[in-house]
């Protein structure tokens, strides 16, 4: 997982990738690998250590015990900063690579050759505090004295012992130095390159999860507006057709039955959408086109100027839609850009496959009234919630556009990925 350059790469971890520890050692454990608080508290971690080897190496008998305390102070000092090296230089060459932001795999191949690179210069450490042990004279009179333990075998134990410890004694100095080598080296970022693989999947395995709690965060957002929007409609809908029904009852009972017809075909078609509270997902085509024909059929009773038609190319019947989105745009033609207008009107709705597409599905909804002119620039309330629906089922797959007609009034086209019920 590539992290960006300024910072949120160098945050604590997600809870379910850190090690959570407040143990001096562990800290770094919270952060991400090769990262600069990583590095911070690693660093702390690794001078701790080193500071208490250097006390170890200072007053622990060792093969250069009778050496005077400068020279004792000056071998321990390189002993401890060439292991130290060890555990500082490679890593922090490997926090400027992740710094860089790089592809995962330029990123990986930059790091194992930052990580050698760094082992390379604490050898090179290790060489330079060497000479100056040898320039200073301080290596000549070790040896001098480890030499001269093995030249006097026949002394006294006493004596032995009081002049220098026995050379069994340098030898497991030395590989207790061997050992704690090969730790540090094992400290220096080969372990901790396999970590961080570790931690780079568990990281992608964590975003794929918030990803995915967030989507179906948005997922419920929606619906619960689906089922708001539902129950906005409805009163409003029914208010206003039964009040046409009423004024036509002692005028046009014809008219007044045809009006009663359609909302009963109206409310069959839609109401299993509604009485779902948004819990539905996807409808077929064609219970949204019956759902328009009968609005529109209805719109048309109290409405006699409307005239309307509907219709989907052939194979498209259970191309699945989600719930209610058809039938908004047709209810937004009607209330901005029909009742505005004066004289007949005509509202369209075809739902076909993009041109040059065929995996895409495009629902269109013309009408030739007031446009973008009269009530309403595009930007009610209604469009919104279907481009957030839209963003929140099938996100950059799906849009919603509006096009101002030549001869008037407006086309809106929403675009969507093609898929059965």
């Amino acid at each position: 997982m590539n992290m960006p350059n300024s910072a949120p790469y160098d945050k604590l971890l997600p809870p379910d990738v850190a090690l959570r520890s407040s143990f001096w050692f562990g800290r770094d454990r919270n952060y991400p690998i090769f990262s600069p608080m990583w590095f911070r508290h690693r660093s702390h971690s690794v001078l701790l250590v080193m500071a208490l080897l250097f006390v170890v190496f200072c007053i622990v008998p060792t093969a250069g015990q009778g050496m005077s305390w400068p020279d004792r102070l000056a071998y321990s000092a390189m002993i401890v900063a060439s292991l130290g090296s060890f555990g500082l230089v490679g890593p922090r060459m490997a926090v400027w690579v992740r710094s860089q932001a790089w592809p995962d795999g330029k990123e990986l191949m930059c790091l194992v050759l930052a990580l050698l690179l760094g082992a390379l210069a604490s050898v090179a450490i290790y060489k330079a505090g060497d000479l100056v042990l040898t320039a200073s004279g301080v290596e000549a009179r070790r040896e001098e004295r480890i030499a001269a333990v093995k030249a006097a075998p026949e002394a006294p134990a006493a004596v032995a012992t009081a002049a220098a410890p026995p050379v069994p004694r340098a030898m497991a100095r030395d590989k207790v130095l061997s050992i704690v080598t090969v730790a540090v080296i094992w400290l220096a970022g080969g372990v901790d390159l396999v970590f961080y693989l570790l931690q780079r999947r568990r990281l992608r395995e964590s975003l794929q999860r918030q990803q995915l709690v967030q989507a179906q965060e948005l997922r419920r957002e929606a619906e619960m507006k689906l089922a708001v929007l539902a129950a906005q409609i409805e009163p409003h809908f029914l208010f206003n057709t039964l009040a046409g029904v009423r004024s036509a009852i002692n005028v046009d009972p014809q008219r007044a039955t045809a009006i009663v017809d359609h909302l009963v075909d109206y409310l069959r078609a839609t109401i299993p959408q509604m009485r779902g509270d948004g819990a539905q997902v996807q409808t077929s085509l064609t219970s949204q086109l019956d759902a328009a024909r009968s609005y529109l059929a209805l719109m048309q009773a109290r409405i006699g100027r409307l005239s309307f038609a509907v219709q989907a190319d052939d194979g498209l019947e259970r191309a699945a839609i989600p719930p209610l989105l058809l039938i908004s745009l047709v209810e937004n033609a009607i209330k901005h850009g029909i009742e505005p207008k004066i004289g007949p009107a005509r509202v369209t709705v075809h739902a076909r496959l993009a041109a040059g597409n065929a995996s895409r599905l495009e629902l269109i909804v013309s009408d030739d009234g007031v446009g973008f002119g009269g009530t309403t620039s595009g930007s009610g309330i209604g469009l919104a919630n279907i481009r957030e629906r839209l963003e929140a089922l099938y996100g950059d797959q799906a849009g919603l556009t509006l096009k101002a007609i030549a001869t008037g009034g407006v086309a809106a086209i929403i675009h969507l990925p093609l898929s059965q019920f």
